[in-house]
């Protein structure tokens, strides 16, 4: 990109941002994937990356907000290249935020179900209600046999 017009510290900077821009979207369209694979215990890796980029990128937006004298001599390629830059990462981010939601609405649903069967478990197991289970099959003929124990200390 030609920065003819722009001083050194405004190319700095603004190179900066696309380079910052360029990975986060990386680091995000890679969890997006590992996201539509359900892979989600690789996600973790990334997550430190993603914080780092986040934050450098927020810095650098901050820097360019408190100086915008910066941006008046920015070429009109440059300011295209910024504009697809935002979009890209609008985009990215937007489809990570409805991933997510989607894979924590599925482990929700999992947890909820492994809930419910353990529920169901321990209360099906419970009271007199219950059907009695032996180690041993009843003779046979006995298949409703009870097994009485009589105390003969009177």
């Amino acid at each position: 990109m030609s920065t003819t017009s722009l001083t050194p510290q405004a190319s700095e900077c603004f190179d900066t941002v696309i380079g910052i821009g360029e990975q986060f979207i990386a680091v995000i369209s890679q969890e997006n994937e590992l996201l539509r694979a359900r892979q989600y215990t690789k996600i973790g890796v990334l997550q430190k990356e993603k914080a780092r980029l986040g934050f450098a990128y927020e810095n650098q937006m901050k820097f360019l907000t408190a100086n915008p004298s910066l941006a008046q001599t920015l070429s009109p390629a440059y300011k295209l290249q910024l504009k697809k830059l935002a979009e890209k990462m609008d985009q990215t981010a937007t489809e990570n935020v409805h991933l997510l939601s989607s894979a924590r609405t599925v482990n929700i649903r999992v947890m909820e179900a492994i809930r419910d069967a353990a529920m169901e478990q321990v209360n099906s197991n419970r009271g007199y209600a219950a059907i009695a289970k032996t180690g041993s099959t009843p003779a046979r003929g006995r298949e409703n046999a009870l097994s009485v124990s009589v105390d003969k200390h009177f």
